[in-house]
């Protein structure tokens, strides 16, 4: 897990227990890193009964894939503790990727589009 998140200046938002963060199939236009509570990335199973597919916890971001590839949410993610997360928009980071060096913004778009990919594939 990466170093311990600087979340001083960054937005952050409060989530009720059972509060919905967002649906399946809306606009994505932030990712959220957890800093307190539990959050559960909902779909439906084989028999298309909505279940938890992953739990986040303290520390780990949700939402980024839709971010990154520019989609709608493909899942839908529930507070099932009282939750408070940072909250990263488009803007904010597209802004600090501009500011790193040439070769790691290189880098993170080459992961990004391979990461995006490989999801659309497992996704089939």
């Amino acid at each position: 897990m990466p170093d311990k998140l600087d979340i001083a200046g960054l937005p952050t938002a409060n989530f009720d227990e059972k509060a919905v963060i967002f649906l399946k199939d809306e606009p994505a236009d932030v990712a959220y890193v957890l800093i307190d509570g539990e959050v559960a990335i909902m779909g439906p199973n084989a028999e298309g009964v909505l279940v938890a597919l992953t739990t986040i916890k303290p520390g780990e971001m949700f939402g980024e894939m839709a971010l990154l590839a520019n989609s709608n949410r493909t899942a839908m993610a529930v507070a099932e503790k009282a939750s408070k997360c940072v909250v990263i928009n488009r803007d904010a980071l597209a802004r600090e990727i501009s500011k790193a060096d040439p070769f790691i913004r290189f880098w993170i778009a080459y992961m990004s589009d391979r990461l995006v990919d490989i999801s659309k594939r497992a996704a089939k």
